[in-house]
């Protein structure tokens, strides 16, 4: 039985070979049988970055998969190419990329293999890098963290294969161009966790340019018609322009972006490039810092990221955004971001900058003593000074409450976990974590300690200055519950210790 008919279309690749990417690029009829490089135009070099980035993942086999019907290049042939007078075909073909040495043999069951992930690769000699997901080569849940991921399934050759990873894919110019080519990649990721609707590249520009239009899709999209596009696929929208006069603005901007990437919710970021042109990146996870100095006068870390990944349809997946003084060629967020754009679910009101404004109220000492004054007179029960003094929002992020419920760390008083599990909370709630500083200076994740947080309704009135906002102020030992509409109760548990921060992005599949 001869395995290579019977897997008819099927190739097979290894790295360890030599010149295996010209092999590679000549079996996709991107580069010429001499082995030069004349279509390798700066479109198709997206899948050469893409080659580099399974190589740091370890990838050892490429199987080429022939003919495959991609469901989003289907719909951008049947709005374009199947209209053109040059004749595309309407199949592409599939790469896959595996951590081990795979031979014929092993396609009859594949699902034990460590998988790397897949990119579809368009029937065009140019911008041809499809649908993509494949895994971070960063991630490591300490310091680099890719947050805004999920778990997608595939399937060759009978065998169902899973991915862990953010989606990527390429804008081709014809039909959508790098904002629709990044609102793509937000809203697959939010379809594949979320459940929120799937939308195709062709319907994405539609969206985005049926009530204004600024000519062909080459031409690109404006900030307006990014954010009417997102709100007619369903989401609410929070838009965030940045001015970068003063150094505190590049701090908010960190700040902002990190709380939704954390939140696990793809940011969007209009950038004014070198050429003085705009480009969107969608950003997709973080890197935190091993050690950084926390100011008294910081109530918030904005020191805290070391820098961002993003998606980059014109150079490829997970590359690097850097806070400033980034190396040549390179974007960074005190000279190229302009806008910060996120697809929220329907049901959020409050937005992050509106939980920041209530945050110092929520934490001043009469406010919080007055509250406990109201249940009891226990001295030992009222905050002093002290307690507060150093005290540190290090992480602000929208969760939803299951989730949260269901990664209650175990360190955690026991009476107040199971508080928590109890409660009755709306879909998704703001979690604000209070640490003191010198228990989030280690370089290890699970070694970073908090002693409480603030739960904040995500539904609430915008207008509210943070009394008929909050759900939980978790603290020291002390929890005051506010059951709406404004029913308190107080519990404690003076012994609790410090306990673990959790690992975001990486303790629950979303689903």
């Amino acid at each position: 039985m001869n395995l290579e008919e019977i897997f008819y279309n099927i190739d097979i690749l290894y790295t360890t070979e030599s010149e295996w990417e010209i092999q590679l690029l000549t079996k996709l009829r991107l580069v010429d049988t001499k082995g030069g490089y004349p279509y390798l135009n700066q479109g198709a070099r997206v899948l050469l970055n893409i080659l580099d980035t399974t190589k740091k993942l370890g990838c050892k086999t490429v199987i080429i998969e022939k003919d495959y019907l991609d469901q989003d290049f289907l719909e951008e042939y049947s709005e374009f190419y199947c209209k053109s007078f040059e004749a595309y075909s309407s199949k592409t073909h599939r790469l896959h990329f595996f951590e081990e040495h795979i031979a014929y043999d092993d396609l009859k069951d594949l699902s034990t293999k460590q998988y790397l992930g897949y990119s579809v690769v368009k029937p065009i000699n140019s911008y041809c890098t499809g649908k993509t997901v494949i895994k971070s080569p960063y991630d490591d849940e300490n310091t680099h963290f890719t947050t805004c991921k999920t778990t997608f399934t595939t399937n060759l050759s009978g065998s169902n294969l899973k991915i862990q990873g953010a989606p990527f894919i390429q804008q081709d110019t014809n039909v959508g161009v790098c904002a629709q080519a990044s609102i793509w990649m937000a809203s697959y990721y939010m379809h594949q966790k979320y459940g929120c609707s799937r939308f195709y590249p062709p319907e994405i520009t539609h969206l985005a340019t049926r009530y204004m239009s600024v000519g062909a899709p080459r031409v690109g999209l404006n900030h307006i018609q990014i954010v009417t596009a997102l709100r007619d696929m369903g989401y609410q929208v929070a838009r965030f322009p940045i001015s970068f006069s003063q150094d505190e603005y590049i701090n908010e901007a960190m700040l902002l972006i990190s709380s939704y990437v954390k939140s696990e919710l793809p940011a969007i970021l209009v950038l004014k490039t070198f050429s003085e042109y705009y480009h969107a990146i969608c950003v997709v996870g973080y890197s935190h810092k091993v050690n950084f100095p926390v100011s008294s006068q910081d109530l918030f870390c904005p020191n805290a990221i070391e820098h961002f990944y993003y998606h980059d349809d014109a150079s490829g997946p997970y590359r690097i955004l850097y806070k400033d003084n980034p190396p040549p060629k390179n974007f960074s967020i005190k000279d190229n971001v302009e806008l910060i754009i996120v697809p929220l679910p329907k049901q959020i009101t409050l937005q992050v900058d509106d939980v920041y404004k209530r945050v110092p109220t929520l934490l001043d000492i009469v406010f919080l003593n007055g509250t406990i004054n109201y249940f009891s007179e226990k001295e030992e029960l009222f905050f002093s000074q002290f307690e507060l003094l150093d005290l540190v929002c290090c992480q602000s992020y929208l969760r939803r409450s299951s989730d949260f419920k269901s990664s209650l760390p175990e360190e955690m008083s026991y009476c107040f976990r199971l508080i928590y599990k109890a409660m009755l909370m709306p879909k998704y709630i703001w979690v604000i974590e209070l640490t003191k500083k010198d228990l989030v200076s280690s370089s290890l994740s699970k070694k970073r300690k908090i002693i409480g947080e603030i739960l904040i309704d995500s539904t609430a009135d915008r207008n509210d200055t943070g009394s008929r906002s909050y759900l939980v102020i978790h603290l020291n030992g002390r929890m005051v519950v506010r059951k709406p509409p404004n029913f308190l109760s107080l519990h404690y548990d003076l012994d609790e210790k410090p306990y673990s921060q959790p690992v975001l992005g990486t303790n629950y599949s979303g689903n």
